[in-house]
């Protein structure tokens, strides 16, 4: 009896995670951040969907082992556009006595006229924590970021 429900359990269990596959299409790690281009496809509603995850450990605390997450999916290429065209704007402003910030929903970024790094970080509606990047690893990062094909494999 013990075995019929251990393999019920294993063939009720397989089924569940089957559904759902993970695919990186690309990944790279620049400075603090993590970054994956992933493709989920859901094999039972036969969906595909495409997401930028952006993760860093939260600048915020030492202490603590605080890790966050910036996610842009496919449905919204604009944002997609619009983080690589701030990024690029960010990178301009650098070396300036100005302090500059763009925050959208997906994303904060600061430029700050006390620091030579960029705060990259959760939108700051969500209380969200950051990381700091440096001027170097922003190219790489906008390089990287113009080599993907958002919305697609």
């Amino acid at each position: 009896m013990k075995y019929i429900i251990l393999i019920l359990f294993i063939i009720a269990s397989s089924n569940l995670f089957s559904q759902n596959k993970k695919t990186t299409l690309s990944q790279k790690k620049i400075g603090p951040l993590n970054c994956s281009y992933n493709k989920y496809i859901n094999t039972e509603k036969k969906d595909t969907i495409y997401a930028l995850l952006l993760s860093f450990r939260n600048a915020k605390y030492t202490t603590i082992n605080d890790n966050k997450l910036i996610l842009i999916p496919k449905n919204d290429s604009l944002a997609f556009k619009e983080l690589i065209k701030n990024l690029k704007q960010a990178l301009a402003e650098m070396g300036k006595k100005t302090t500059t910030t763009w925050d959208k929903p997906y994303y904060s970024i600061t430029i700050s006229e006390l620091v030579d790094t960029m705060i990259f970080g959760d939108s700051t509606k969500s209380n969200g924590g950051y990381c700091l990047i440096l001027k170097a690893d922003i190219g790489v990062l906008i390089k990287w970021l113009e080599g993907i094909n958002f919305g697609k494999g």
